[in-house]
């Protein structure tokens, strides 16, 4: 991803978790309707991972057919680019 790429934050992997059970979907499944590698989805799932780019968060959103918000939330911009609009 790029320094330019906009990030949220997975909001809880148990969240994404039933959101995809509800919907019964496996890890492949939702790969499948997003694009996302199914490797991806499944450390979004346990846990092991949290951050996310805004266009998979949206696409997971979609797939799964709820707001983006339910799922993510918003994370604040650090490093280079921050730097430069704080000045």
């Amino acid at each position: 991803m790029t320094p330019h790429t906009l990030h949220v934050k997975l909001r809880s992997a148990k969240r994404l978790d039933e959101a995809m059970t509800f919907r019964g979907l496996t890890n492949r499944g939702l790969a499948a309707r997003t694009g996302i590698h199914r490797s991806t989805i499944a450390h979004w799932r346990s846990g092991r991972r949290t951050r996310a780019g805004y266009t998979d968060a949206l696409k997971i959103a979609e797939a799964l057919d709820m707001p983006t918000e339910h799922l993510f939330v918003p994370e604040p911009a650090t490093g280079t680019l921050a730097d430069r609009r704080a000045s």
